[in-house]
């Protein structure tokens, strides 16, 4: 412990006293000022009320000589007394006889209240004869207000003087009682001051306290000094839960328990497209929006209801829809009091076009198993039907109608044979070869392979590459054969001239690549759109409806997704997303010569 030299000074209880008398003798200069400041009010407004008597009486003595003497009318004296305060004013002539007078006269109970003033003044003719005598009389009752409030004043004066003696006496024992007490505490302790030896008296109290307080300023410097080393583990802690939040991959996304984001990691800004910094500091209603998902998770969180891997379709904001995955919980202090909510999001676009990739495999397995048997049955049906017919025809027949008919038969089954040989081909499981190959490449080979539908039609081609495109593995025979239906598709589509964009644009995002193939052409019914890659469906004559599904079929199989985007007289847009790296594994070769190609994708 650190300990203070003696030094001489007054003692305290001296000090407390000599402040006490000083505060007395402030309150008494305060009350002889306040007596004397009354005191010349008083005076004042006693020399204004007789200023103001005088000037009314001169001014009716200048009014009768303005009026060659006449005597002034009722009206104006009692205007000149109400405004000089005057009770009464009184004008005789020579002889004493009262001519005229206004207000009222003065009685003992006016006297009481204050001593009357009087003014009498006479005015007199030309030649120095008294024409008339004025008098004007009055009670100055401001001046008596005055004296009633300067002895209700020197009142309250002597009793709040007497009220701050006991006052002083008072607050010099609350003072000195608790010094008093530390002087028998500290007398108690085994506690010795180098250079102080007197224990009598207050100040070896203060001199121990101020060593106490000593050693806690240097106990102070200590603890401040661990709180700021915590203070910068809880920053290294808090840069820490930052990283964490900006490394996952999953979306985070916190509010405070009255709706306000606090919260939203980088993973959370992509899967919502929402940005941290337009959303943080604002309620979840104006970001989102009060319908939206999220929002609708985060308050249940708040008012007590959580979901545990739920999922949901969104939508971002940038206007597109994505699917999530979501949990959500509620935060809470150490006292179990609610201060926030969180929610947890998974990306599940992908496992969603992978489930619907599994669900068409799924599909097309079994229409294959079941169509597989029914066209072979067919097929032995048709052969029947073909060779009975070609026995006829070698037979001698009546005439030449029968003949038309048999050729028309022959003619008809084996149209048949051959859209069951496609359906057979359809229906049979895809054998890739799998390669690397350059998909720009591939592009240029189906344009080719075009030329003879834009033949005698003016539609121009346009290509567009954004940024680098990877290398593709995968079958590029079945990718040729499923992009030039969609190109040969385009261009059925545009009657007389037109234009067909081709566009390429990589993704690192989810390592892809997107091929979207548009026509400015007739367009397709919206209401039909779903139903387009289904087998057999087709609103042309002569159409089989294998087209489209045989593109989808190639698609599904790269484990890629196709969309159509039309409307009628709109033309129509056709987007191909394909991995870059195909996780297929298969043996064997796809035999071109089975696969169509010139079955057009507008064959709806």
């Amino acid at each position: 412990m650190r300990y203070f030299k003696k030094t001489p000074f007054i003692s305290y209880e001296i000090e407390i006293k000599i402040s006490l008398v000083v505060l007395i003798a402030f309150l008494l200069s305060l009350n002889l000022i306040s007596a004397y400041s009354l005191k010349k009010v008083r005076q004042a407004q006693r020399e204004g009320f007789s200023t103001k008597i005088d000037l009314s009486a001169e001014l009716i003595e200048n009014q009768i000589r303005l009026d060659n003497y006449k005597l002034p009318g009722s009206s104006l004296l009692n205007d000149i007394r109400v405004l000089s305060g005057a009770d009464m004013i009184e004008i005789a002539d020579s002889a004493g006889n009262r001519l005229i007078a206004v207000g009222v006269a003065l009685n003992r109970e006016n006297e009481r209240m204050s001593t009357p003033f009087i003014r009498d003044i006479s005015v007199r003719n030309r030649q120095g004869l008294l024409v008339y005598r004025i008098r004007l009389a009055g009670i100055n009752r401001e001046e008596a207000g005055l004296r009633r409030l300067a002895f209700l004043d020197l009142i309250f004066r002597s009793l709040g003087l007497i009220a701050g003696l006991v006052a002083a006496f008072l607050f010099f024992r609350s003072v000195m009682n608790p010094y008093r007490k530390i002087k028998q505490q500290a007398s108690n302790l085994d506690i010795s001051l180098k250079n102080y030896d007197e224990r009598d008296g207050v100040e070896y109290a203060v001199k121990l306290f101020q060593a106490v307080i000593q050693e806690l300023k240097e106990k102070e410097a200590i603890l401040q000094a661990m709180y700021d080393n915590s203070e910068k583990r809880a920053d290294s802690l808090a840069r820490y839960n930052e990283y964490i939040l900006g490394s996952i991959s999953s979306g985070v996304i916190i509010c405070d328990n009255q709706g306000i984001i606090t919260k939203l990691n980088r993973s959370a800004t992509i899967i919502t497209g929402f940005s941290e910094s337009a959303a943080h500091g604002k309620h979840l209603n104006e970001v989102f929006g009060k319908k939206h998902k999220i929002s609708q998770v985060l308050r249940d969180a708040i008012a007590g209801k959580t979901y545990s891997r739920q999922e949901f379709e969104i939508n971002r904001g940038d206007g597109t829809t994505l699917w999530i995955g979501l949990t959500s919980s509620q935060i809470t202090d150490d006292k179990d009091n609610l201060i926030g909510a969180a929610v947890l999001l998974t990306d599940l676009t992908r496992i969603k076009k992978l489930q619907e990739i599994a669900e068409y495999r799924e599909k097309m397995a079994a229409l294959g198993e079941m169509s597989a048997g029914l066209a072979h049955e067919l097929r032995n049906s048709v052969a029947a039907i073909m060779g009975f017919g070609k026995l006829l025809k070698k037979m001698s027949l009546p005439d030449a109608r029968a003949v038309d008919i048999v050729d028309t038969v022959i003619a008809e089954s084996m149209a048949t044979e051959e859209m069951l040989s496609r359906f057979l081909n359809f229906a049979k499981p895809l054998n890739l070869t799998m390669s690397r190959f350059d998909i720009e490449e591939v592009i240029e080979e189906c344009l080719k392979i075009s030329d003879d539908q834009r033949a005698n039609k003016a539609i121009e081609f346009q290509i567009n590459k954004e940024g680098e495109i990877p290398i593709l593995y995968g079958d590029p025979v079945l990718i040729k054969t499923a992009l030039s239906n969609l190109i040969i598709n385009a261009c059925q589509a545009i009657t007389g001239s037109g234009r067909v964009d081709i566009s390429i644009e990589a993704s690192r995002r989810d390592n892809s690549i997107q091929i979207s193939i548009s026509d400015n052409g007739i367009g397709i019914p919206s209401e039909i759109i779903p139903k387009i890659f289904d087998p057999f469906f087709t609103t042309k004559e002569t159409g089989t409806g294998l087209g489209l599904a045989l593109v989808k079929k190639i698609i599904t199989a790269h484990n890629g997704t196709i969309e159509a985007f039309s409307g009628q007289g709109r033309g129509t847009t056709f987007i191909i997303t394909l991995p870059v790296e195909s996780r297929v594994r298969v043996d064997g070769k796809t035999d071109l010569e089975q696969l169509p190609i010139e079955e057009s994708a507008h064959d709806h």
